[in-house]
């Protein structure tokens, strides 16, 4: 489907999710459902503007299963949109929503996975209550497909014991479906996984028999790995002095190699706790990458449209001037980005990384090779914090799995303090041990 995408207007660093879900628990946006009516639970549904849309498909591509699966469709007791699949391997319960349907797209997800029907989150009414669900997405731009993944010991259950699982969704559409109707008025409605059951058409809380992965039947084999795996890039937001006295020494102990995201305004100027120029040109003959971070580091969605535009397009300039590179590459500052800032960047550059894979369950990795470059994300080791034990693992399990699963991962930095040398030394020679995965954004964007 092809069509010039709508846009989001909307406070400044809110996501339309948001937006839906803070008026969501409003007594007066509620439609209950009516005495002796069939209604589902929580039902409810609203004006919204025009957002910008994505069909990024955030479920993994292959998931390896045993038994069958259970399929519930994804209505709201009148139209049916889409699906809700529970499934599992020998480790975890997978929940798919889906929505193939023309003009249709998922803004958030609310899932509860639990041991029993009891421990589902209920509301005064007895009725299964979204807004308490522990398991929350929130999806901005909207996506056609999203997939939970609930480890078994999470649950407390085991093959051949039965879990409960209640799925919603927040689901959008313009009113009038149709090419001509994206660029008018749009709604955003709660739509349930929703099964039958002897005693009622409209049940929302499903018993989900868990299957046994022992059994003598062959598994099904796992998706094969990718042949080059995945690729780590290692990006040093700002351009802080501290990087090229501790971090750049530390890199090229190891034999790898990194990049910098600068901000032009401190490095021209000066600024007392930022690199000099000669500093960020002897990094770069060194084999790094110097990519664009705006002039000043300021917050785009606090910025007029000519404003935020003159601090890309600057910095983009400055990269080029100096013969610096990929000036394809753009690092959102602050993570703070809506779809007018996603748009200006768009207009400049190729490649964007906004968020962070944690802002996300699961955790959103891009696929390598790349497909959506203007998405990407990173992961910040410095608030595991890597200056412990624990946080150095946490980050090397994120390394670990981007690695093993065919996925880009960027590795952000702010500064390397010399009290932080020795931890961080230690954390660079663990992710050192995936040299062959590693590469700087302009190797990722060749």
């Amino acid at each position: 489907m092809t069509h010039q995408r709508p846009t989001v207007r909307r406070a400044a660093g809110v996501s339309l999710a948001v937006l839906a879900l803070a008026s969501a628990c409003t007594k007066h946006d509620l439609l209950a459902p009516q005495p002796g009516s069939d209604a589902l639970p929580a039902m409810e549904q609203r004006p919204i503007q025009a957002p910008e849309l994505s069909i990024l498909k955030a479920s993994s591509p292959s998931i390896a299963t045993c038994g069958a699966s259970s399929v519930y469709p994804l209505t709201n007791g009148t139209r049916t949109i889409g699906s809700v699949t529970v499934s599992n391997d020998a480790s975890n319960i997978f929940v798919t929503y889906a929505t193939p349907t023309a003009y249709w797209w998922i803004s958030d997800t609310r899932l509860a996975v639990e041991k029993s029907a009891a421990l589902i989150p209920k509301d005064g009414s007895g009725n299964p209550n979204p807004w308490s669900f522990r398991n929350i997405g929130e999806h901005e731009p909207p996506i056609t497909s999203f997939t939970y993944m609930i480890p078994l010991t999470r649950v407390g259950v085991v093959a051949g014991q039965t879990a409960y699982v209640s799925a919603m969704a927040g689901v959008i559409h313009p009113v009038v479906e149709s090419e001509a109707g994206l660029e008018g008025g749009w709604e955003w409605m709660v739509m349930w996984g929703v099964g039958n059951t002897p005693t009622t058409t409209k049940s929302v809380v499903h018993a989900y028999p868990v299957a046994s992965c022992g059994g003598t039947a062959p598994l099904p084999p796992p998706p094969a790995p990718p042949t080059a795996g995945g690729v780590i890039t290692i990006t040093f937001d700002d351009g802080y002095a501290t990087v090229h006295k501790n971090a750049f020494p530390v890199l090229q102990s190891l034999g790898i190699k990194g990049n910098l995201a600068v901000n032009p305004i401190p490095i021209d100027q000066q600024w007392g706790s930022y690199m000099r120029m000669a500093q960020v040109q002897e990094i770069y003959n060194s084999g790094w990458s110097v990519v664009s971070h705006t002039m000043d580091h300021k917050d785009l969605t606090t910025l007029s449209a000519a404003a935020m535009e003159a601090e890309i397009r600057d910095a983009k300039a400055w990269i080029i001037a100096r013969n610096f590179g990929p000036a394809e590459v753009f690092i959102v500052p602050f993570h703070s980005w809506g779809s007018r800032e996603r748009a200006m960047i768009a207009k400049y550059h190729k490649y964007a990384r906004g968020r962070t894979i944690d802002e996300f369950w699961p955790e959103r990795y891009e696929p390598w090779p790349i497909r959506q470059p203007l998405d990407l994300t990173s992961y910040e080791p410095e608030y595991a914090p890597w200056r412990t034990a624990q946080g150095r693992a946490e980050t090397m399990t994120k390394v670990k799995h981007a690695v093993d699963n065919g996925l880009f991962l960027d590795l952000l930095f702010h500064q390397v303090q010399d009290a932080d040398l020795a931890t961080f030394r230690d954390l660079m020679t663990q992710v050192a041990a995936y040299k062959s995965n590693i590469r700087t954004w302009k190797e990722v964007v060749q």
